[in-house]
């Protein structure tokens, strides 16, 4: 739901109680966090992951991993009033997801090729 490079933060605080179900939870989290390709780039009360730019690592997954990358017939853009996938949505090969202005100018410029009009 981020866009290519975004970052995911999360409140792990409860992990830290050393409750088996939070670890389980964590265990779950790290398992599905290195399945998407998302890099962890902090871990303490805030965990912080990166979202790759382009779709490299989800070249080098076994054909059996889940979530599937999505088929090429799945209309990326077309998210009002369709049921949600399970599947990773693969990066324009065009560029524009390593294409991101540096923040905060980045709040003014989208993504080229983002927007439709």
């Amino acid at each position: 739901m981020s866009r290519a490079g975004g970052y995911f933060v999360w409140a792990t605080q409860p992990v830290y109680k050393h409750e088996d179900k939070l670890q389980e939870q964590w265990k779950e989290m790290e398992d599905l966090t290195g399945r998407i390709c998302w890099e962890l780039i902090a871990k303490g009360y805030i965990t912080t992951w990166h979202k790759p730019l382009n779709n490299t690592c989800y070249f080098t997954h076994n054909q059996n991993t889940q979530p599937p990358i999505c088929e090429e017939k799945d209309e990326h853009d077309n998210v009002w009033y369709v049921p949600l996938k399970a599947c990773i949505t693969k990066l324009p090969e065009n560029g524009c997801g390593g294409n991101v202005t540096e923040w905060p100018a980045r709040l003014h410029h989208p993504l080229e090729g983002s927007l439709k009009v």
